[in-house]
């Protein structure tokens, strides 16, 4: 499950790419910063949604998972700014 989860939010490389096509990637483009809460309200959503389906423990699992090393990383950024 977390095999899924990391494939679904890494970059799309393909598989036989050499070193070269690697550094072709542009370092330009640079992901926007989403806040915290932003990110804890949208795992809720998630995890809304899949209460709603029939075999979720696995999912739900790797869910809490996330929102662990999410509210982890809050907390560190919450003392390393104090």
């Amino acid at each position: 499950m977390d095999v899924l989860l990391i494939s679904i939010f890494k970059p799309n490389i393909e598989e036989n790419s050499d070193e070269k096509n690697i550094n072709k990637i542009d370092d330009g483009s640079k992901v926007p910063l989403v806040s915290f809460t932003t990110v804890i309200n949208s795992l809720e959503t998630i995890y809304t949604y899949l209460l709603q389906q029939d075999n979720i423990s696995e999912y739900v699992k790797s869910l809490d998972k996330i929102k662990n090393f999410i509210r982890e990383k809050q907390m560190n950024s919450i003392i390393r700014t104090q």
